[in-house]
């Protein structure tokens, strides 16, 4: 995630620092960090999608090789008017959700993991973060663009 604002930054006093392999700190976004967030290691996927490339086929990909199990998204912004407001995501029923936002301020995507009312935001490399505290932070900066109800992966989640 880009640079937070002023009033953002309380984000790093909530939840708890996770640690990120060191294979995924350099040159990956915050989709990869998301994906090996609910699916560990996939040595298998070696080549990881480009940020604006062929997501939805990697996703794909991993949905037909049983890694990762997940239902069509609710919704799925297409245009700038069909963005959803991030506090949309305290009305989801507890479970886990990859989901993929807009960054009003910057025009660009970010990704982040629901999983248990928490939020894992590999832009500020935390979990745990309470999705109540999380949106009240940044709803001004962040819309929903896409919501992918996780069934099932490779690592559970739902637990943790």
């Amino acid at each position: 995630m880009a640079e937070l604002l002023p009033e953002e930054m309380e984000v790093f006093d909530l939840g708890r620092e996770i640690e990120i392999p060191p294979s995924l700190t350099e040159g990956q976004f915050c989709f990869h960090l998301c994906i090996w967030f609910l699916t560990g290691s996939i040595p298998e996927f070696q080549e990881l999608p480009t940020y604006n490339a062929h997501i939805r086929q990697y996703l794909d990909e991993l949905k037909r090789k049983g890694v990762l199990q997940w239902d069509n998204p609710p919704f799925e912004a297409v245009i700038r008017e069909d963005l959803r407001p991030v506090d949309i995501l305290l009305s989801l029923s507890v479970g886990v959700y990859l989901i993929h936002l807009f960054d009003r301020i910057l025009n660009s995507g970010h990704w982040v993991v629901l999983a248990n009312e928490e939020i894992f935001d590999p832009g500020v490399n935390r979990t745990e973060i309470p999705v109540d505290k999380w949106v009240s932070l940044l709803q001004n900066r962040f819309s929903v663009r896409r919501v992918f109800p996780i069934l099932s992966s490779a690592r559970s989640v739902k637990d943790s």
